[in-house]
């Protein structure tokens, strides 16, 4: 059987690798005094304190920063350690990344910023402690970030190896599967777990992005993505449109507290107001009736040039089709043929 102290120096360092991943502090340590690379990093990029950061062991996380291991090490597709800290809710390895002045701006090709997987984890906490610390760092604040939700959602849940979700996923995406990606402010995030907490302390910090865009984005291939100019978008909306589609009266309730515009139109032209509307069941009543209230437009036309009434009348509720009419939208010929 062979021993860490024959090992060769390739052989040593993916053994510390391996160690790491599997919490095995005391063969780190050792395999650090034989001599292995703090910052070997194996085929996705990702060194010992990726792996340690990931699984949660503490004391392995804690040995390799004291060794002298790269904080900000960063994995093309991952990047750096506090990411798959933040990704898993690892909030005592994100606070000891911090006090090693883990860059919490740092952007990645697939997770975004360490902020939007601590909102993807949908852990307040962590959330809080990024801001934080991303208010103490200077330059300017990354706020928006190229996030792929079938990733996150595979790393954020579940006991499987790290390797073994990027090699699943990287696999799919040579197949020519490649999964649609977000281009999308911390917001989206937060609006996409529905989590008013997280949404209105990054609001808090950020107000601006209240009425930001997010971009839906389908690459041929993971080479395409450039985080300065992704290629393939298709689709775009508000963080309020995403909002209304998912029914969340309260969420949708703070965005238009904060000014989100009740107007704008995502790429299939339709306005929050259109997406209300289509709801055989009329469980977004109040949405509507909240959409109303802040100034949505009834003469707005989506791109098969129907009001929102005349959209409800297509494919929605009578109740709501009864509100829109009550506030002053035109019964159109459409409308009567429609009205029961």
């Amino acid at each position: 059987m062979c021993t860490d102290e024959v090992l060769s120096g390739n052989d040593r360092n993916r053994t510390l690798l391996e160690a790491a991943a599997e919490g095995q502090n005391n063969r780190v340590r050792y395999l650090i005094h034989l001599g292995a690379d703090l910052d070997h990093s194996d085929q996705h990029g990702l060194t010992a304190l990726h792996h340690a950061a990931f699984c949660g062991f503490e004391d392995v996380v804690a040995t390799l920063l004291v060794a002298g291991a790269d904080v900000n090490a960063l994995s093309p597709d991952c990047g750096t350690p506090l990411h798959l800290a933040a990704i898993k809710g690892r909030l005592n390895v994100c606070e000891t990344f911090c006090l090693y002045l883990a860059d919490v701006k740092a952007t990645s090709k697939l997770l975004g910023t360490p902020i939007h997987c601590a909102c993807f984890h949908d852990n307040l906490s962590l959330v809080n402690l990024l801001l934080r610390r991303v208010r103490q760092q200077e330059g300017p604040v990354v706020t928006t970030g190229i996030v792929s939700d079938a990733l996150a959602y595979h790393l954020r849940g579940g006991t499987r190896r790290i390797q073994d979700v990027l090699a699943e996923f990287n696999t799919w995406a040579a197949r020519g599967y490649c999964p649609t990606l977000r281009e999308c402010p911390l917001t989206t995030i937060a609006v996409g777990w529905s989590n008013v907490e997280i949404l209105t302390v990054i609001l808090d910090a950020f107000p601006y992005l209240v009425n930001s865009i997010y971009f839906v984005i389908w690459p041929q291939s993971l080479a395409e993505i450039d985080f300065s100019n992704p290629k393939g978008k298709i689709s775009m909306a508000t963080d309020l449109h995403l909002a209304v589609e998912h029914a969340r009266f309260d969420v949708v309730s703070l965005l238009l507290a904060r000014q989100a515009q009740a107007n704008t139109r995502d790429s299939h032209n339709d306005t929050p107001l259109h997406v209300a509307v289509r709801d055989h069941h009329g469980a977004r009543k109040r949405i509507v009736e909240a959409l109303l209230t802040h100034g949505a437009d009834l003469t707005l036309q989506d791109r098969d040039g129907h009001t929102a009434a005349e959209a409800c009348a297509l494919s929605g509720s009578q109740a709501i089709l009864r509100l829109l009419l009550a506030r002053g939208s035109p019964k159109t010929e459409l409308i009567r043929s429609r009205t029961v």
